[in-house]
């Protein structure tokens, strides 16, 4: 019996998900802020965890391309400052939603300062490489800054579509010879064209699970095509980070979840960066969906706020 399932025999399975395709899921994710609950809004999410009170919240002026807020608190000066990008599928999310909000206001307590940025999505005829610059921007930024914000070691990071940027910049940055982060934190990314092959079993198993966020091979292919657009100026060279050589990067943190199609990509990066001499760890969200940390009451969320405040201290 066969034991895997390839990417053809994904694309012509049923998909049970419901999944919008990605035209119309785009007014969906051009408007995450409005369909946020109370309990998810800054005010909220404080209501529910006091600790939140204490975290200063400020809008930073990096780029007209690249809104961004800074979380801090009295006790984060010369402490690690993340620099962070929500997920989207690159053609949503904002800085509202809570993969973006709560992340800066759930570390931020913990001693930690977090850049919260936001990037130009491929949408209306703009594709890659718009949000990896974006990412990179907002990097430089951090990094020429971070004397001036008073904090101490600079790390890089995403969630989702955001840890393929993320990935993407720190591909980037090794090639320019530029100063890279002091680590990278990768939450249930996006990294490759085309998935590794899965188990027939557990894809069943998570494609069960995961309901409306299961992402079908044939998803992901309209995502993929729709993000590389023509390639821009290098064919897509820092496009999906795990076609890239990945020797001489910074250590790296992938926070998986255990029913998401996607993790297969975050596995298989970890093996690479490991085969090329790299240092990565691994945390895995079991029972969690794709896109944990955007449900700041769920499965996941808390302990995936915990794994990386564990990693930043252990980085600093």
């Amino acid at each position: 019996m066969n034991e895997t399932i390839t990417q053809d025999e994904l694309i012509d399975a049923p998909d049970p998900s419901g999944m919008p395709p990605l035209a119309q899921l785009l007014p969906m994710l051009s408007s995450m802020s409005a369909q946020l609950s109370h309990a998810e809004t800054t005010e909220g999410l404080r209501q529910s965890y006091p600790q939140l009170a204490a975290v200063e919240i400020n809008d930073v002026d990096i780029d007209p391309n690249v809104p961004a807020r800074y979380y801090s608190t009295h006790n984060s000066t010369r402490r690690p400052l993340l620099v962070w990008a929500h997920g989207g599928a690159f053609v949503g999310g904002d800085l509202d939603m809570p993969e973006a909000n709560w992340v800066g206001l759930a570390l931020a307590p913990r001693g930690f300062n977090v850049l919260s940025i936001d990037y130009r999505k491929a949408v209306d005829g703009l594709s890659y490489p718009a949000p990896v610059d974006d990412v990179l921007t907002a990097w430089r930024w951090a990094q020429s800054n971070a004397t001036r914000l008073g904090v101490g070691s600079v790390h890089l990071g995403g969630a989702s579509a955001g840890g393929s940027l993320a990935a993407s910049a720190a591909l980037k940055l090794r090639d320019e010879g530029a100063p890279t982060s002091k680590s990278v934190v990768l939450a249930y990314p996006t990294l490759h064209r085309v998935l590794p092959k899965w188990n027939t079993k557990e894809i069943e198993k998570i494609r069960e699970a995961a309901g409306m966020t299961y992402f079908s091979a044939s998803w992901m292919k309209e995502m993929v095509e729709n993000y590389l657009g023509d390639g821009g100026v290098d064919n897509g060279r820092y496009a999906f980070p795990a076609e890239a050589e990945l020797n001489d990067l910074p250590p790296q943190l992938l926070l998986l979840a255990g029913m998401d199609s996607l993790r297969s990509s975050g596995e298989d990066y970890a093996r690479m960066v490991s085969a090329a001499g790299g240092t990565t760890d691994t945390w895995l969200a079991d029972d969690a969906l794709h896109g944990f940390l955007n449900g700041p009451h769920g499965a996941g969320a808390q302990e995936g706020i915990n794994a990386i405040a564990n990693w930043l201290e252990s980085h600093s």
